[in-house]
């Protein structure tokens, strides 16, 4: 596994991407894609992601979200995060980014996948500029060029809380889910098999 910082577009560091292992490389394969705060974690001090106390600051956002990761690598989906971490910005070995990577280390050792299942590979935007998750989706190609993946579109999601719904913040997950053209799924529908309106399905 290994840390990389990139700087695409540009001088400074703007992409912070987690590789798992050259035992996840595939040519085309079905992709299982997540955000990851008020997705698959939320911080148990109830502070804002971006405020985190310390990388301990995390509980899973579900209480089924490992067991559903795990199922999808099972499958024989590959699993990656994306997510916008602005905070960040170009320090790529500052502390925001530590505390950062020490939650993702923690989430895929909690997971504990195969080798063969490929681990858990996590590629985040850490600038507000064209790599951020939007429309744009410049965040799937950087994760294909690294993983030499092509991904499956017919056979692959992506779950992300920003659905554009009332009651959210935006709507930059659902964008960026139609941007590589996957089916998007709210993480109450995901985990929680809620309609895709919030309500309990029948």
């Amino acid at each position: 596994m290994a840390w990389r910082s990139l700087r695409l577009g540009g001088e400074r560091a703007n992409v912070l991407a987690r590789v798992p292992g050259p035992s996840s490389a595939r040519r085309r394969g079905a992709v299982a894609a997540f955000d990851l705060d008020d997705t698959l974690v939320e911080t148990w001090s109830g502070a804002p992601p971006w405020r985190r106390r310390s990388g301990a600051d995390w509980t899973w956002r579900y209480a089924s979200v490992p067991q559903r990761l795990r199922e999808e690598a099972r499958a024989g989906r590959a699993l990656v995060v994306f997510s916008n971490q602005s905070h960040v910005r170009s320090a790529h070995h500052g502390k925001a980014a530590a505390k950062l990577k020490k939650v993702v280390d923690a989430v895929a050792r909690e997971l504990d996948l195969t080798p063969e299942q490929g681990g858990l590979a996590f590629v985040a935007a850490t600038q507000k500029d064209a790599y951020r998750k939007s429309i744009q989706g410049e965040l799937w190609a950087v994760y294909e060029e690294l993983f030499g993946i092509s991904v499956d579109i017919r056979n692959s999601f992506y779950v992300g809380d920003a659905a554009g719904r009332e009651s959210d913040f935006g709507s930059g997950d659902a964008d960026f889910a139609r941007a590589r053209g996957v089916r998007f799924m709210t993480p109450e529908e995901y985990f929680m098999d809620a309609a895709p309106d919030g309500s309990s399905s029948p």
